[in-house]
């Protein structure tokens, strides 16, 4: 499962940093929206169909995304798809997906719309790359 994030945000590498540390089955892989890596196949595909466009730059996308068996998850249906890869307790977040998607997404993009004015922005990834914790 490969997890896309923006890594100018600092909410979202601190959600990566936190993620590496509770992925004990490392079942988890991460890649920021801004690399290379992230307009390769299938992170390519995985952007463009969660777009439904050809025309995609990493610079459009203000969501979390989620590759995994050959599917695109994005914004709450990706959160729901991160806690069933962590399995164990994080699955009792599975839930909220009883909740109508429009009021999770809803939520989800008024935080980030929010993030960062609230956790700030950085012109260099935090993390490195391909390492875990």
């Amino acid at each position: 499962m490969i997890v896309f994030y923006d890594s100018d945000c600092l909410l979202c590498s601190r959600t990566i940093r936190f993620l590496r540390y509770v992925d004990t089955k490392n079942q988890l892989t991460f890649e920021a929206l801004q690399s290379e890596k992230a307009q390769a196949l299938p992170a390519l595909i995985c952007l463009r169909q969660a777009r439904h466009t050809q025309n995609v730059g990493a610079e459009n996308f203000t969501t979390l995304y989620v590759w995994h068996n050959n599917k695109c998850y994005e914004k709450s249906e990706a959160i729901f798809e991160i806690c069933r890869g962590l399995g164990g307790f994080w699955r009792i977040f599975l839930l909220f997906a009883y909740l109508p998607k429009s009021w999770l997404n809803a939520l989800y993009d008024f935080v980030a719309r929010n993030r960062y004015r609230w956790f700030g922005k950085t012109d260099t990834c935090t993390l490195p790359i391909n390492q875990k914790k």
